[in-house]
């Protein structure tokens, strides 16, 4: 949904960019709304290098958030944890598949 907005916002500027209202490159301007993995990354890598990042994300958030955890971190914080781990996530993990930590998008082939 978000891409169709997003397209919808941007698509006087794509036509520009394009030359027509039929055209549409991919992955030229059809980037600007989705993500591609490097050239040298396989869909098996793709897949792993999104499933652990995402794994990661989930446990740090399944962490923070369990109040039955015992230390765990206050409610105000969470959002500041979240941003932080989604930062080192895709500091680390990103490069390669353009930072969509989604592995079921690279199910799709």
């Amino acid at each position: 949904l978000a891409a169709i907005v997003c397209y919808f916002n941007y698509d006087h500027a794509i036509t520009i960019y394009e030359g027509s209202s039929t055209t549409r490159t991919v992955p030229g301007t059809a980037a600007f709304i989705t993500c591609y993995a490097l050239d040298y990354v396989s869909d098996v890598n793709a897949f792993f290098d999104e499933f652990i990042g995402g794994f990661i994300m989930m446990v740090v958030l399944f962490a923070v958030t369990d109040r039955t955890n015992g230390g765990g971190v206050r409610r105000e914080l969470v959002p500041l944890v979240a941003w932080a781990t989604l930062f080192v996530i895709s500091s680390g993990f990103g490069y390669q598949t353009e930072w969509a930590l989604n592995p079921a998008r690279d199910c799709e082939h």
